[in-house]
């Protein structure tokens, strides 16, 4: 009773604070600009109206208020907030040349650096506002995470402490300083000043201790983070405590019953894996599955001089798992070798100081490894080194057919999603296309809907009149009637069902993103483009309007009349960039946290999954010819195409 008590009490003080906020706002609203566009601004931030809040800002710039500088300073800090970087540096810089003294401009102007992949700036910047104001918490953070981009695990170890001591009971912090710790205890160097400079025994030693001490005090405290426990059972599982390893993969299980939300699918199998490896390697079983039985062993130390950065692998429930950084400036693809053959090749992240990688090579081809082999990464014969300073690893396949030279002899290749790649690449084709306009046309007469092209599809037939070389899918979307996430999900739903009559099967992405749809053995992917708070959605955000998408036009791909949105050059401008014209290899996208939060509200739960197939199966009961929906998509399943 007195806990509902307090939750209902808790309700009415947070409903009277938004009223509050919100009389306030008009209230200011009505003040000249001069005078009252400050308070309003800050009125604007506390309710995250920050586009609002840029507006009242600007318009008391411009009308001549006092305090420009302030007035810099915060709308730099509400244009951090939209990720707008470039105006974050702008006012920022201007505020300071007005007065140097204006500490509130440096943090921004670091996380602006931070983000633009420079971190070594964002170091100069947060130190000297640390030079103003030595026990600012914000600033100190900042500078932690700084030190951490640049590759300088120890100084971010020891600012990340000294946060620590100033809030014990912060588990954010907790976290911050075990992720720093646990770096220095995996990677075998840290950079000074760009410098590889190796990790001492007892360094990397004191490492592992601080980040499973820090974990286990997260994992105890109330409200403690979902993932805590599985963060620190990696831990012991990379150390050989395999005990305390499965009790904590135990736990971190048990923390997903009774959560719904799309990422925990996924996170389920994960998990499970690592549960199931770990305690194959206590006991091992008869009859395990064959994918429990692959290992990954160290193999020959190297010499620091001249690597090119660090790698980790592992096999995960999705195959053999490689990820890691290469050293500031490096820019040539990251070479897989296995017993000496290059088998594939990953393109580090652009941007990023130490720009990441990440290729996970799934099962269904690990199945032609041959049952041991020696695994290493390199950049132009430039090793990249792993825990221990080892520069390859011993990879076991027990019951690996050995057939992967011949295979990539005949011209396959391992592609970016990890899978086989057929001689000549896998590519989109006219298959694809003839499936597309069978369903654009079921769509527009029977469903009242335009499928048009979109991303990637879409630019190779705007700019080069085909596919782009090496998309291997068809990308069409379509314009939502629904105003929300949930509303859009709803919809997304009743279209699959809608297709399945139609003898099409479905599935949502791994992540619960609707949806691909099969025709024949050929997939499409399809997006539904819907509009929220502003902007329009899909796999990404987009600054764009209804209007810009429909009514759609009509265009020509090798032959077939094809759907594309009205305003075709706006999209593809604000998805690639103004030149978009220019075809760009290493292109990648980028969605900050608050765009994925949002995206995330527009995913399947496991419980919308499974109720989604209880309605197919029903329809096919009703109708044996309808289409299956089958659920969250497999990387390793052959069965969807």
């Amino acid at each position: 009773m007195k806990q509902n008590a307090k939750r209902q009490l808790s309700r009415v003080v947070n409903r009277s604070r938004r009223e509050w906020w919100r009389l306030a706002e008009a209230g200011l609203s009505a003040l000249p600009t001069a005078s009252g566009g400050f308070r309003l601004g800050m009125v604007r931030e506390r309710r995250e109206k920050w586009r609002a809040a840029v507006a009242a800002y600007s318009s008391a710039i411009q009308a001549g208020a006092p305090h420009k500088a302030q007035l810099l300073a915060r709308r730099a800090a509400v244009y951090a907030k939209l990720k707008q970087w470039p105006q974050v540096l702008e006012d920022s810089r201007a505020a300071l040349e007005l007065d140097p003294g204006r500490v509130e401009a440096l943090a921004p102007m670091g996380r602006a650096y931070l983000a633009m992949g420079q971190p070594d700036t964002a170091v100069e910047m947060l130190k000297r506002g640390l030079s103003y104001i030595p026990s600012e918490p914000g600033l100190r953070r900042e500078l932690a995470n700084a030190y951490q981009q640049t590759g300088n695990w120890g100084k971010a170890l020891s600012v990340y402490r000294r946060l620590l001591d100033t809030n014990k009971s912060t588990a954010a912090r907790r976290q911050h300083l075990a992720a720093a710790a646990e770096r220095r205890y995996l990677c075998p160097f840290e950079l000074h000043d760009g410098k590889v400079v190796k990790v001492s025994a007892k360094d990397a030693k004191e490492g592992y201790q601080i980040a499973t001490t820090q974990l286990r005090e997260v994992v105890k405290a109330p409200k403690s983070p979902t993932k805590s426990p599985f963060q620190l059972a990696r831990l012991y599982e990379s150390a050989g405590d395999h005990a305390q390893a499965a009790e904590y993969y135990t736990q971190a299980l048990r923390r997903l019953d009774g959560i719904d939300a799309p990422w925990v699918h996924n996170t389920r199998l994960a998990w499970r894996f690592r549960l199931d490896h770990v305690k194959e390697l206590m006991e091992p079983t008869v009859g395990a599955d064959l994918w429990l039985h692959r290992r990954i062993f160290p193999g020959q130390p190297a010499d620091l001089d001249g690597i090119a950065g660090f790698f980790e692998a592992e096999f995960s429930n999705n195959g053999l798992a490689l990820s890691g950084f290469v050293l500031p400036g490096t820019t040539h693809d990251i070479d897989i070798m296995l017993n000496s053959r290059r088998i594939a090749s990953i393109s580090p992240a652009e941007n990023e100081w130490l720009p990441k990688f990440q290729l996970t090579i799934l099962h269904r081809v690990v199945d032609d490894f041959p049952s041991r082999a020696v695994l290493s990464l390199s950049v132009q014969d430039r090793p990249l080194v792993t825990t221990g300073s080892i520069c390859n690893v011993d990879v076991s396949v027990p019951g690996g057919s050995g057939r992967l030279n011949g295979l990539l002899d005949e011209g396959n290749k391992i592609n970016k999603k990890g899978r086989f790649s057929p001689p000549g690449g896998e590519q989109a084709d006219e298959r694809h296309l003839d499936a597309y306009v069978e369903v654009r046309k079921l769509c527009a007469e029977q469903l009242g809907i335009d499928l048009f092209l979109c991303y990637g599809t879409l630019l190779g037939c705007y700019r080069n009149g085909d596919f782009i070389p090496g998309d291997d899918d068809l990308d069409v979307g379509y314009v939502s009637r629904a105003e929300d996430p949930a509303g859009m999900k709803r919809e997304a739903e009743e279209l699959m069902l809608a297709l399945a009559r139609h003898g099409y099967d479905t599935r949502v992405a791994i992540d619960g993103r609707p949806f691909h749809l099969r025709v024949g053995d050929v997939r499409l992917d399809i997006n539904p483009m819907w509009f929220y708070e502003g902007r329009a959605w899909s796999f990404r955000s987009h600054q764009l309007t209804r209007e810009q998408f429909a009514p759609v036009q009509s265009a020509n791909l090798l032959g077939r009349e094809v759907y594309i949105p009205r305003d075709t050059e706006a999209f593809l401008a604000d998805n690639y960039g103004p030149d978009w014209q220019t075809p760009q290899p290493g292109f990648r996208y980028y969605r900050d946290p608050a765009e994925l939060a949002v995206l995330r509200l527009a995913r399947l739960n496991p419980s919308e999954v499974e109720k989604m197939t209880a309605r197919a199966e029903q329809i096919r009961r009703e109708n044996p010819a309808a289409g299956r929906f089958f659920g969250y998509a497999d990387p390793n399943s052959v069965d969807f195409g």
